[in-house]
C-alpha cells in the first residue's frame, strides 16, 4: 500500500488535472471513539493511535457537481489499519466525506487550508467496511 501511494503521488504530481479530481488522504483513529473495540483509554499506546488511509474522488472536480453543494462531499476508497486481537487488523472500506478544505476555501483562499486535501478531520466521514 505504501507503494501504491508513493506511485499514486508521483501520478497526481505531474498532472495535475488528476489532483483537481482525486486526493489522498489520512486519518488518524482511534479505537475506543470509533467503538471497533472494547479498549479502555490509554491502555495500549497500538490500539489507541490508528490510520485510515484513503483515496477520495473529489466531487469538486466533476463537471456535473461543481456548481451544486455535492461540490463539499467527496467519495472514497480505502483501508484501515489497527491492532486488533490476532496481531494487526487491516479493513477495507467504501464511503463519504464531508470536505472540509473546500467549504474553509468557499470563504477564504488562505494556504493553510491545503492541509484539509492531505489530513480529514475527524467524524466527518461516513463508511462501509468489507
Amino acid at each position: 500500500m505504501n507503494n501504491i501511494g508513493l506511485y499514486l503521488g508521483y501520478l497526481f504530481e505531474t498532472n495535475p488535472e488528476l489532483s483537481h479530481l482525486f486526493d489522498i488522504r489520512l486519518l488518524p483513529f482511534s479505537t475506543f471513539e470509533t467503538g471497533k473495540g472494547n479498549v479502555a483509554p490509554f491502555e495500549n499506546e497500538r490500539s489507541m493511535f490508528n490510520y485510515k488511509f484513503f483515496i477520495a474522488l473529489k466531487l469538486s472536480g466533476v463537471s456535473f457537481t461543481r456548481d451544486s453543494y455535492l461540490r463539499f462531499f467527496d467519495i472514497h476508497l480505502g483501508y484501515d489499519v489497527g491492532a486488533g486481537s490476532a496481531g494487526v487488523d487491516r479493513s477495507g472500506f467504501a464511503g463519504f466525506n464531508v470536505n472540509v478544505g473546500n467549504i474553509f476555501r468557499e470563504y477564504a483562499d488562505w494556504k493553510i487550508f491545503k492541509m484539509f486535501d492531505i489530513v480529514q478531520v475527524p467524524y466527518t466521514m461516513s463508511e462501509a467496511y468489507f
